[in-house]
């Protein structure tokens, strides 16, 4: 090669930082559900593969249902980790995921949010073994229970699900603002993101937990026969504000503990439904300043049916961000690229897609991962910056 070509080569090395810069910032999430990585080489793997394909925010999963894929004083290891059931619940597998996937985002220039489940807090229908501190062995009175005192456990259609916690007991509200900061204060992740941060009532209403019951009926002590189903509409008032006040605690100390970083949700898309069915209050918690973003999951496919529940979501983000959720598995390609470009013309400041696995099966750059390379992920971009 001659001269002139040499230089040519070293002109378009530094131009291309240049037009990168140049490229408006937005986010580029990615989810990372935690069946996606049980060695250190899925880590890397998942790592390398994101920062390729130009994303630079990676939703890193590590806490499913009660159980942690980092070295946690409050829960077990999960069993995920170190075989192929339940009975190895709680073994060290002997590295640590979270601290990995940190360095790893950080020397390919990736913000790392870790993303937590809220609620649920076992999900087989078989039960943790009795020897392992999982709390529904140590603390099964904190689960939800139907109208008859039952405790919510998987059963008949649903044998998937979790089995959830209640929010309405305060002792509940203190584990899980101590799970969340211990992951805030040991980890530098870049952000916190809540998942399954509602009730479950696609399966039917377990909010009758014996101690919830016990403190609306205090708090309503006023109104004559205070009972949930006498008072419909305070009963769902008194459920959204359990849910806000966990939000609002691990908000104020997790900003205490690690200033700027940033707290997120995933949402439902149906925000009436949301509110008043699931109580998630999503939209009080953007407008009160205890959550930075939501990544509503706007798994609707029709161009203009997305058009439309994105941009309610947009317009009410209350100086906050929202970035558009879209489900690769679900959708083509072509559909893939057209709602990222429906999301931008709406103004939408990033996009978060669901999931690692449904862009990058065995590891392996899929057609739709490689359109995002081609196309509106052609340039590597920053996240914006917070003007809160």
């Amino acid at each position: 090669m001659g001269k002139q070509g040499i230089t040519l080569l070293i002109l378009f090395a530094l131009l291309v930082p240049a037009v990168d810069a140049l490229a408006q910032p937005e986010a580029r999430a990615l989810w990372v559900a935690r069946m996606a990585y049980t060695t250190p080489e899925d880590v890397r793997a998942i790592i390398k593969n994101a920062a390729d394909h130009h994303f630079n925010v990676v939703i890193w999963q590590v806490r499913g249902n009660a159980t942690a894929w980092y070295p946690s004083k409050l829960e077990p290891w999960a069993w995920e980790l170190t075989g192929e059931d339940p009975s190895t619940l709680g073994q060290d597998p002997g590295w640590d995921p979270l601290q990995l996937a940190l360095d790893e985002a950080r020397a390919r220039g990736l913000e790392l949010h870790a993303w937590v489940n809220v609620f649920p807090a076992w999900k087989q229908t078989t039960p943790p073994p009795e020897a392992v501190d999982q709390l529904w062995n140590t603390r099964r009175s904190w689960f939800m229970q139907n109208r008859e005192r039952a405790i919510m456990w998987p059963q008949d259609w649903w044998t998937y699900w979790y089995t959830f916690l209640d929010p309405g007991v305060p002792e509940v509200k203190e584990h899980l603002h101590d799970v969340f900061l211990e992951i805030v204060e040991n980890y530098a992740v870049d952000g916190l993101h809540f998942d399954y941060i509602r009730y479950p009532a696609e399966v039917g209403d377990w909010a009758y937990n014996e101690m919830s019951v016990t403190r609306f009926k205090e708090h309503y002590k006023d109104y004559e026969g205070a009972d949930p189903a006498t008072y419909p509409v305070q009963w769902a008032e008194w459920k959204r504000a359990q849910i806000t006040e966990i939000v609002h605690a691990v908000y104020r100390d997790a900003q205490k503990a690690r200033p700027g970083i940033l707290i997120s949700a995933a949402v439902l898309h149906d925000w009436p439904r949301a509110h008043n069915d699931y109580g998630q209050d999503a939209r009080t918690w953007l407008s009160r300043g205890i959550l930075d973003a939501t990544m509503p999951m706007l798994y609707v496919y029709k161009p203009d049916d997305f058009s439309f529940v994105a941009r309610d979501h947009l317009a009410h983000a209350y100086g906050r961000w929202v970035w558009p959720g879209l489900n690769a598995g679900r959708v083509t390609k072509d559909e893939l690229l057209e709602l990222i470009a429906i999301g931008r013309r709406l103004g939408a400041p990033g996009v978060t897609i669901f999931s690692y696995r449904g862009l990058f099966p065995d590891h392996t750059p899929g057609d739709k991962a490689r359109a995002l390379l081609k196309g509106p992920f052609a340039h590597r971009v920053k996240v914006p910056e917070r003007d809160w």
